[in-house]
């Protein structure tokens, strides 16, 4: 909850600590690919390709919705453009 709260006040750094121990702490897939998706999607905007592929390949992992899928491949495809 605090890492979404950070994603909406734009203070990536925190949203990006409290997501990542959001991830390992046994979320339910849905949650889980929710929380992936603003791991990716906060490495996007700081320019961190390898590490925001690392959350997308794990997000393949795990059983997720066709909209997180098709938001997570979305996200894939921009990270790939970061040089």
């Amino acid at each position: 909850l605090l890492g979404c709260i950070a994603v909406h006040q734009m203070d990536y750094q925190t949203a990006e600590h409290h997501l990542e121990k959001a991830a390992f702490s046994g979320l339910k897939a849905q949650d889980l690919g929710i929380t992936i998706m603003h791991l990716a999607n906060i490495n996007l905007r700081n320019k961190q390709k390898e590490k925001g592929l690392l959350w997308i390949a794990e997000a393949k992992k795990i059983p997720l919705p066709a909209r997180q899928q098709s938001i997570l491949k979305n996200l894939e495809k921009e990270l790939h453009q970061i040089k």
